[in-house]
């Protein structure tokens, strides 16, 4: 995701915290940026706009904790 993309799904995200596709995309920005930490705060982020028995839940928080494991993802 480039520097011009980002800016968008962030301003997305500043008019829409909860936008699953902004937050999916942010996530995806921070991990190649190496920020783990932030990645996994927009995993868990997501998640919690998930309902419990969303089949795709348990791979989002997946992805959360692989981003907050010491090696990252």
């Amino acid at each position: 995701i480039d520097d011009a993309t980002d800016a968008l799904v962030q301003r997305a995200l500043a008019l829409e915290p909860a936008q699953p596709v902004a937050l999916t995309l942010a996530a995806m920005a921070a991990q190649q940026r190496g920020q783990h930490a932030q990645a996994a705060q927009f995993w868990e982020r997501l998640a919690g706009t998930m309902k419990a028995d969303d089949p795709l839940r348990a791979d989002v928080t997946a992805r959360a904790k692989a981003a907050r494991s010491p090696k990252g993802p």
